[in-house]
């Protein structure tokens, strides 16, 4: 890649041997987070104090009589001091009038976002001095690409399974439309899922559990490849389809859906997001191929066909498509047991949404939910992937962010190197 340019309920209790096979086959070991040019530790009291004073600037409709007691504030903010410099944000009065502005125009939209996601903290303070700042610097990105290269701005966004990547995805996208009146476009690598007849195909040239989508191999790069392009060279002629993929289809195994359905975007964007949970993944060493990660690579694959054949097409055509990206955020979970931990909470909310449908007496149709033994089976797809994304990502990104418990970030950490002026010198032919 060119450098150029949620609160955890409490799940089901787990036995003492489900606990062990998790720690078995995940190996709780968590990573410790890099050190790097820019690295702060969130602090949740400066937090809470920002809270109130953010929202007494709102209530009172006049910023300028609290500048001054919120520069003090910030400057106890290991962020403001930090990480934040690098991408342009500062603590004059000018910058704090911007970003207050721009907080009242996306505010309530987030606020109305949160409570739909049943989100209960507050998230002024993030919103301030973590979303609006990463929206100003893609704002002020995309200006700079459009000027010396005449065509939109392109991020990834990656995170593990229910990092809260598709959350700050929505939250940065208002700040950009609605706050700094950009123009965003985008979708996830989920949309480009290969459709289910040629997954089955390759099943059975290859390996079986190529008909399973997850992993890499199971994309149509080419079509995601095509897709980006398109939106970000668009012009005021322009119309692009956005693919779009049902995982509801075909029982659960999903499908593609049919292109006459696609959404339509019309004209030219400023800014393209590409999100997923292995965006910018690069591919392993070759003899951390050797051995089998989990039990069920072991069970599964035991030649190594299919996590080599993954690899092998990471370094390819995956590596061509992440290569169009121009910066790459990463959301990072703390550890393979942290994914294991938000999938099992998703699918316990569903399992519980389900019987309470069935008690009302509701057709569900298709819709199910894992149990914690299939939730174990079906992360064991991504362990590999994941695993080696927790050790090397951060050192790729331009910016990250580290979430910890009840879904909070924790850290943030600006990569220097990663956010300097665009360079367009390598970048690949459109």
């Amino acid at each position: 890649m060119r450098q150029h340019d949620e609160e955890q309920a409490n799940g089901d209790t787990w036995s003492l041997s489900r606990q062990s096979a998790i720690h078995c086959m995940m190996n709780s070991q968590t990573h410790g987070h890099p050190a790097g040019e820019e690295l702060a530790i969130v602090d949740h009291q400066v937090f809470r104090e920002l809270e109130a004073l953010l929202g007494n600037c709102l209530a009172a409709g006049d910023d300028n009589q609290n500048l001054s007691s919120l520069r003090r504030l910030l400057l106890r903010n290991p962020l403001e001091t930090g990480p934040l410099t690098l991408l342009g944000t500062t603590i004059s009065d000018a910058d704090l009038v911007e970003r207050l502005h721009v907080l009242r125009r996306t505010y309530p939209l987030i606020k109305l976002h949160k409570e739909a996601l049943q989100i209960t903290a507050s998230l002024l303070p993030e919103t301030f001095s973590i979303y609006i700042p990463i929206a100003r610097f893609m704002a002020d990105r995309a200006r700079r690409i459009r000027a010396r290269f005449g065509r939109a701005a392109l991020f990834g966004i990656n995170g593990g399974q229910g990092s809260g990547k598709t959350t700050i995805n929505e939250f940065l996208q208002i700040i950009l439309t609605r706050g700094l009146g950009l123009r965003s476009a985008g979708f996830s690598i989920d949309d480009v899922y290969k459709r289910f007849d040629q997954r089955q195909t390759m099943a059975r040239a290859v390996h079986p559990l190529f008909a399973v989508r997850s992993v890499a191999g199971t994309h149509d790069t080419a079509l995601a490849r095509e897709t980006l392009t398109h939106l970000m060279y668009a012009d005021a002629q322009s119309s692009t389809r956005i693919p779009r993929f049902d995982k509801m289809a075909r029982g659960g195994r999903g499908d593609r859906v049919p292109p006459a359905q696609w959404p339509v975007i019309e004209g030219a964007v400023d800014v393209v997001i590409f999100e997923g949970w292995f965006v910018g993944a690069h591919a392993q060493p070759i003899d951390a191929l050797d051995e089998p990660i989990n039990e069920r690579e072991r069970s599964e694959d035991p030649a190594g066909i299919w996590r080599n054949t993954m690899n092998q097409l990471l370094a390819t055509e995956y590596r061509e498509l992440f290569d169009l990206l121009d910066h790459l955020l990463v959301i990072q979970v703390r550890s393979m047991q942290d994914v294991f931990r938000n999938r099992e909470l998703q699918e316990q909310h569903l399992r519980h949404r389900l019987a309470d449908a069935h008690r009302r007496g509701e057709e569900t149709g298709d819709l199910g939910a894992m149990t914690p033994d299939e939730v174990i089976a079906f992360i064991s797809l991504y362990e590999r992937t994941t695993r080696h994304m927790l050790e090397t990502l951060p050192a790729e990104a331009s910016l990250t962010l580290f979430i910890g418990d009840r879904h909070r970030i924790e850290r943030m950490r600006v990569n220097a190197t990663k956010v300097r002026e665009p360079d367009e010198s390598t970048r690949p032919d459109p």
